[in-house]
């Protein structure tokens, strides 16, 4: 009697997940591709349906458009998240919705981008919040536009060219200075083929993000690659450390006490882990979304003559070293950032939980949604001749604002889990960009 108690224990062991995993699945009562490699691995890794994680945007596109308006897609252990396109419900941009952080919460707990909603997290706005004002972002301008310099003067050839790595590296030396006051060496480094150890351990942050986004729970089971991503993050945490220790002297230098990590500590009075933390999510945020939409910027002006023009005799106006405002009055370029950014689209997100039955028709409550703009960007109800690069679509109000699209609500500041390479949430994983002379 005890061995077939035993047997009866053991089958229901085996049998009882798969089912619950199943029933987790079907009671999202909205259509998407579903076979048993599915059910083991999720949507995410699944090659039939996605391909390649770096352009997986583009296959939940296509994906999209062959099952309606509203798109299942399966994770790790059965859970699912729900693409949706057409209006964005007002009910999406409430406070109280918490936003989905998988593969951020793991090496950023303590971020702005890993905190769950509450007072902690707003403490962490409260405290960040300034440092994005454009009062700090005029004191920021000479950075952006020392390394703007340094890249129109890298000798870059007129042709074809993959840009990826140069412009990567840019906008890695952007941060470094921003964030950490600190010469990061990427783009000296890719000019000459020897990648700087932040360019490397930047990446394989990004890497391990994506990894465990796509692998969920089971991504702890790498031992070998938690353990290389616990080093790419010592090499920023022990910099933002000394950064911090240095930018309290008196006759500290004014690069480091303006530094992003040195304001959260001696400003703000976070604490030193969290400041550290807030560093490296700025690089997480702003490092690869900034790069890859550079990339695209420069693919689609070099091949739209016409508005490339545009663009070149609006700058060609500006002072020598344009000012903030200066900037925010060429609305050709930025126009340009705003088509780049819609056309070829950085974040999907962000996903947010739902608090009842049936706020999206068919989804049930607690299940993660979120709105899909790679979709969404090119509806010609929002955009007539959605394919076209316009930039003057920004003087004309018809442009993607942050977390929205035309209609929803402004100036809202919602959690958006960009704690991810936009590599592969952008484009191809080394576009192969065009280069005009």
């Amino acid at each position: 009697m005890p061995s077939y108690y035993a047997i009866g224990v053991a089958a229901l062991c085996v049998a009882l997940p798969p089912l619950i995993i199943l029933y987790r699945i079907l009671r999202v009562r909205v259509p998407g591709p579903l076979r048993p490699q599915t059910l083991l691995l999720g949507t995410l890794l699944d090659r039939k349906y996605i391909p390649d994680l770096f352009t997986r945007h583009r296959s939940l596109a296509t994906l999209q458009s062959e099952y309606g308006k509203t798109l299942r897609v399966v994770g790790p252990l059965g859970k699912v998240l729900v693409m949706f396109t057409g209006s964005i419900p007002k009910w999406f941009y409430g406070r109280d919705l918490d936003s989905g952080r998988e593969g951020v919460n793991h090496l950023l707990p303590r971020s702005i981008l890993g905190l769950p909603l509450g007072p902690e997290w707003s403490r962490h706005r409260r405290a960040i919040a300034p440092l994005f004002s454009a009062k700090s972002l005029e004191a920021q301008l000479p950075h952006v536009l020392g390394a703007c310099s340094e890249l129109v003067n890298s000798n870059l050839q007129a042709g074809v060219a993959d840009l990826y790595p140069v412009i990567g590296a840019w906008a890695l030396d952007i941060i470094g200075n921003v964030a950490f006051g600190h010469e990061f060496g990427a783009l000296a480094g890719a000019k000459s083929g020897k990648e700087s150890r932040y360019a490397s351990a930047a990446a394989g942050i990004n890497a391990d993000i994506l990894r465990r986004f796509a692998k969920g729970p089971f991504a702890s089971l790498d031992r070998t690659a938690c353990a290389k991503a616990t080093a790419d993050m010592e090499v920023f945490r022990e910099t933002a450390a000394e950064i911090i220790r240095a930018s309290a002297a008196d006759d500290a230098p004014a690069a480091l006490r303006s530094s992003y990590v040195a304001q959260l500590a001696h400003k703000e009075k976070l604490a030193p882990e969290d400041c550290i933390q807030e560093s490296v999510s700025l690089l997480i945020a702003g490092h690869e979304t900034s790069s890859n939409t550079a990339c695209w910027i420069l693919h689609l002006l070099a091949t739209n003559p016409e508005q490339q023009a545009k663009c070149r005799r609006e700058s060609d106006a500006a002072p020598a070293t344009p000012s903030y405002k200066d900037l925010m009055s060429m609305t050709n370029l930025i126009g340009a950032v705003y088509e780049a950014l819609r056309l070829y689209t950085i974040i999907i997100g962000p996903s947010k939980k739902t608090t009842r039955d049936d706020q999206i028709p068919g989804v049930p409550a607690h299940t993660y949604v979120v709105p899909n703009k790679t979709v969404m960007a090119r509806c010609p109800m929002q955009f007539p001749s959605p394919e076209k690069f316009d930039c003057s679509r920004y003087g004309k109000g018809q442009h993607l604002c942050g977390n929205q699209i035309s209609g929803a609500p402004r100036h809202r500041r919602d959690v958006v889990p960009v704690a991810a390479s936009a590599r592969w949430r952008g484009g191809s994983r080394r576009s192969t960009q065009y280069f005009s002379g």
